[in-house]
């Protein structure tokens, strides 16, 4: 028997050992004799073989296993995903924002544009039989588009029910302009959620999303939630936060909660400016976290919100086929002009483009399969011991900065697997192994 490369191992209280497997999502807590028995290589309790804790398997066919499971979540025809961006064109000047700096076309989506991906949708069911069609409407913002999102979505409901498919949709979008005629035009285009981004309290919010024409941004964020939530669209709210306005997290994700029912998430506010090898934009006007001071405040605040719960914690943990859509051969980003990306992040930088939807045989077959990151042959992520739960994290934040970032759990595992040693009671023998 052989510990497992994917053991990850933190101190536990009063003396104990916590192990975590994140290949199967195995939790145990070993005494101090335990543990020292586990460092010598032998196996103390064969409840710790039961649970993958040790393994007959080499390391190279462990690894090879969680190849095996990335491949097929890779090249799934379950679901052909695209990402829509029908216009560049923002009604906001977020000072953080890379849009700006990246992509400066501002062209609406042709009909000829609409035309080529609804013929591509028609070709790749033809190839795989896919079960579920799914759409993001990005940008810019959708919203100043909503009749391409109206007929176009009629187009695509149409196939989908013509061919017994699910069809499922999604919009990002600031919700300057979701007022009661978009929230049924967004109804009617089965558009089931809708993710908004809440920059903090009032005050914070509208000096980081800032409308172009001075209306109070969080005012309309609020009403357009209350619209969203009222006609059962799901809301997701995000908080892009920094040192500053992380301080009002506690406070918005209470408010959220006990108004709306929407539980917040969070992403990182970074210097993208440093990203597009440019000069910084963000930084001189935000108190920006590390990675490591990112990872260690969003544990804090999680816990201080009594968000580590063991189910929480148990989704947290769990081992992953990939980190995002953006590691699927199924999935394809498509913006204003027909350019085709394997991620959102690129759209607009022509470097990593794919091809054009208008002349699609010069190669979205063809290229799709070596242009998909997978963290499974990275030298740096294959050998490390988060790689389930992980998969390389977010490629093209990697592919922006040469000191990539690794997965905040790179930085607070231990702390979360302390927060789930505490949800137990006391170790009972030697070994214990926690559902």
């Amino acid at each position: 028997m052989n510990p497992s490369r994917y053991n990850v191992v933190a101190a536990g209280p009063d003396g104990e050992t916590l192990l975590y497997n994140t290949a199967n999502g195995s939790f145990a807590a070993l005494s101090p004799e335990a543990a020292a028995a586990c460092q010598r290589g032998t196996c103390p309790d064969e409840k710790l073989v039961q649970a993958g804790f040790f393994t007959e398997l080499s390391p190279e066919e462990e690894l090879e296993q969680v190849k095996k499971q990335h491949r097929v979540q890779r090249t799934s025809a379950d679901e052909l995903a695209l990402t829509i961006a029908p216009t560049y064109a923002c009604n906001f000047k977020c000072p953080y924002c890379y849009e700006a700096h990246h992509a400066t076309s501002k062209g609406i989506m042709s009909r000829e544009v609409l035309d080529a991906i609804y013929a591509f949708v028609e070709q790749r069911f033809a190839q795989a039989p896919f079960g579920r069609l799914y759409v993001e409407w990005y940008g810019g913002d959708p919203s100043l588009c909503l009749d391409i999102v109206r007929d176009f979505s009629q187009r695509l409901i149409a196939f989908a029910e013509a061919n017994d498919v699910f069809y499922d949709a999604m919009m990002l979008t600031n919700c300057n302009l979701i007022d009661a005629a978009a929230v049924e035009l967004l109804a009617g285009a089965r558009v089931s959620e809708v993710f908004v981004t809440i920059d903090g309290l009032e005050d914070e919010h509208n000096k980081r999303r800032v409308s172009a024409t001075g209306s109070n941004s969080y005012a309309k964020n609020i009403e357009a939630i209350r619209l969203l939530t009222a006609r059962g669209i799901r809301v997701t709210a995000n908080m892009n936060v920094d040192k500053v306005n992380i301080k009002q997290l506690p406070e918005v994700r209470k408010m959220l909660r006990e108004q709306f029912g929407i539980e917040m998430v969070t992403e990182q506010l970074n210097d993208y400016g440093h990203f597009f090898g440019q000069g910084a934009f963000c930084a001189p006007d935000f108190e920006l976290f590390t990675h490591d001071e990112y990872a260690q405040a969003i544990h804090d605040e999680q816990k201080a919100s009594g968000l580590l719960t063991p189910e929480n914690l148990r989704a947290m943990l769990q081992p992953v086929p990939n980190f995002c859509r953006g590691q699927v051969e199924s999935y394809f980003v498509i913006d204003a002009f027909g350019d085709v990306y394997t991620c959102d992040g690129w759209m607009g930088d022509k470097r990593h483009r794919i091809c054009n939807i208008l002349d699609a045989s010069d190669g979205i077959e063809r290229h799709l399969h070596e242009v998909v990151f997978d963290a499974t042959l990275d030298e740096k992520c294959s050998a490390c011991e988060l790689l389930p739960v992980c998969q390389g994290s977010c490629f093209w934040e990697r592919s922006c900065n040469d000191d990539f970032p690794c997965h905040p759990l790179k930085h607070t595992i231990g702390a979360y697997l302390r927060d789930w040693r505490d949800t137990f009671g006391k170790l009972e023998g030697a070994v214990q192994v926690l559902a």
